[in-house]
């Protein structure tokens, strides 16, 4: 069960969706291609060879006293050179269009190509996520998946999220964070007792984004999954959180512990660690307090 996205959150970004390439462009692309390889072959070399043959041939022929007459031959042969250089002029040039045009195409299938792979990937990614959740209500025979008291979905399900977060990052690029955290107030300076989960609930839902994940731990703490999110961006949210549990219950005491991969690690159960091992570290403090996990060396 995830909350609804804050007004003010300007962090991480949208899925953008897939922009269709221009397929009519390909497809003329594809047709010229096709002509140009079904041209027939072009007689200019050996035509060029044959002008030059004569015009070597009538040269010598007035140096041995020919008529002048026989001088119009080497100029005609000149007139064609020249046509014909030009003429090859324009096939190099098309030649140099054609390969534009390949190199075009085979971009354009690549992409094509990187696109439907991460839509089978991420396929197979939300199938595996759908066997696990099977797997997990069978498993379970008929018990609950979420908490009561906050709505959020049980620790049991965190792992299973985080791995699954993981893997969409891997593929995407992109960072994953995971929060800790536990919300106290003192009826005493001794007595520490939970803030209301229903409360808590409430002001995570209007603190984090629809696509983010919260889950209630065992111990009554909880749990943010935050995607497209860094160490910092989680530490920004965290804090803002913690100023609206202050303005709700007034010297209330919010502690947590951040971590995010791959900055602190590369699988679900060493993120995981990493923001437990801070919250335990929050925890020394009796006051808000924040801790970010030490990034890997």
């Amino acid at each position: 069960m995830s909350g609804s996205r804050g007004r003010d959150r300007d962090r991480g970004r949208d899925d953008q969706p897939h922009e269709p390439l221009n397929r009519g462009r390909r497809t003329a692309d594809a047709e010229y291609v096709s002509s140009a390889a079904h041209k027939p072959n072009d007689p200019v070399g050996p035509i060029s060879i044959a002008l030059v043959a004569v015009t070597i041939a009538s040269c010598v022929a007035l140096a041995l006293g020919a008529p002048l007459l026989l001088l119009a031959i080497p100029c005609a042969c000149v007139v064609s050179l020249t046509g014909i250089g030009l003429h090859t002029l324009r096939r190099a040039r098309e030649a140099e269009k054609l390969a534009a045009i390949r190199t075009d195409l085979i971009a354009i299938l690549q992409h094509d190509l990187h696109h439907e792979s991460e839509a089978r990937q991420s396929a197979e990614s939300r199938l595996a996520w759908r066997s696990r959740l099977g797997s997990l209500r069978r498993t379970r025979q008929g018990g609950t998946m979420l908490d009561p008291e906050s709505g959020f979905l049980l620790e049991g399900w965190l792992t299973t999220a985080v791995e699954s977060r993981i893997a969409s990052g891997r593929r995407r690029l992109t960072p994953v964070a995971v929060v800790m955290l536990e919300a106290l107030e003192y009826v005493q300076i001794d007595d520490p007792r939970d803030v209301d989960a229903g409360k808590i609930a409430e002001l995570l839902q209007a603190t984090v984004r629809e696509a983010d994940g919260t889950f209630r731990l065992d111990e009554g703490g909880y749990a943010v999954v935050l995607e497209d999110t860094d160490d910092m961006g989680a530490l920004l949210v965290t804090k803002r959180f913690g100023e609206a549990v202050e303005a709700m219950a007034p010297g209330a005491v919010v502690r947590a512990g951040v971590a995010c991969y791959p900055a602190h690690g590369m699988t679900a159960r060493e993120v995981l660690d990493r923001a437990d091992e801070a919250l335990e570290q929050a925890r020394r403090w009796r006051q808000h307090r924040i801790e970010v996990a030490p990034a890997e060396r």
